[in-house]
């Protein structure tokens, strides 16, 4: 969501070139900033998500209960 959001936004602002080396520079650029910016907003959230799902440190005691909680940890 947030990478073709950022993306086509950015896109959109950007001017194009005729030039094809530089368009292409123009997108490799464009996609390569918004899948670093998606993943560093969802992967913290993933992390949580499968700490969550996954088996608790200590048997019988729930470590992990909400999702800012757990990225809190």
């Amino acid at each position: 969501m947030i990478y073709f959001g950022f993306y086509f936004n950015v896109k959109d602002a950007l001017p194009t070139s005729s030039d094809p080396t530089l368009e292409f520079l123009r997108k490799f650029t464009i996609g390569l900033t918004s899948g670093t910016i998606s993943s560093c907003v969802n992967i913290p959230f993933d992390v949580a998500k499968s700490r969550i799902q996954g088996p608790q440190p200590v048997l019988g005691e729930i470590k992990y209960r909400t999702c800012f909680q757990t990225m809190a940890l």
